[in-house]
């Protein structure tokens, strides 16, 4: 038997249904649980004995648990598609730097920002938000102690094609560097140089890059004294 021309498709779209469905059912497996969490916090946040810096941690956490919930309604509505919103893109690194801020200071590593540009644009805000927090966790992970990472925001025009105007937002750290040989397979799913890795954190990111039509770079030395690696991210202004 031969198959179709539209087989291999076909087979496609089933994964993609299973894959869809099986998010549904994890989703809905963690909703209740959330949505309890969700009132612990909002109870916690009603005591008046916390101290300033536990009400920022606490702040901090119903900001991570509400985007958790998030992720979680899209699950289940897998047929709907996030909407674009215009976000300061600026405040929202600020604000995921805030939240890695001191496990990043109590391992010794240095967190230097520069905003240089107005960072309000639409895109898709959770996921915007997820993909900086990859791109983070992944640098602190190479950042040994006494090491640095530095992030920027600026105003730029593409390099090539259209050479259209936005921003491009810079996570770059001091860590051992990406060897060169392979260098580029990062992007791929399920590869990674972590003995406890998945391998997603970068595909993610490479995801979220493509459905802004934005264009993601990384530049990498392994070179003693001249190590470490950036991730340039353009994002358009639509």
């Amino acid at each position: 038997m031969v198959d179709g021309p539209n087989d291999g498709r076909a087979e496609e779209l089933g994964a993609e249904s299973s894959l869809s469905l099986a998010a549904s059912v994890v989703a809905h497996e963690i909703n209740n649980p959330l949505e309890s969490l969700l009132n612990l916090l909002y109870l916690l946040e009603a005591e008046a004995n916390l101290s300033e810096k536990g009400r920022r941690y606490l702040n901090l956490a119903q900001t991570e648990v509400h985007r958790v919930a998030q992720i979680t309604r899209e699950a289940l509505n897998h047929n709907g598609q996030p909407q674009k919103e215009i976000t300061d893109v600026c405040a929202l690194l600020a604000s995921v730097l805030d939240f890695y801020k001191q496990k990043l200071e109590s391992s010794g590593i240095t967190i230097g920002s520069r905003y240089t540009c107005d960072g309000n644009i639409a895109v898709y805000t959770g996921q915007l938000r997820q993909m900086l927090s990859n791109l983070l966790l992944n640098a602190s992970e190479a950042t040994p102690q006494g090491g640095k990472i530095r992030v920027h925001v600026s105003a730029c025009h593409e390099r090539s094609g259209e050479l259209r105007s936005g921003i491009q937002i810079t996570v770059a750290d001091s860590g051992c560097g990406i060897p060169a040989s392979v260098l580029s397979q990062i992007f791929q799913k399920s590869f990674t140089m972590k003995p406890s890795g998945h391998g997603m954190g970068l595909a993610f990111v490479k995801n979220v890059v493509n459905k802004h039509d934005g264009v993601l770079r990384v530049r990498s030395n392994t070179r003693s004294g001249r190590q470490g690696t950036a991730f340039r991210v353009f994002l358009p202004v639509d």
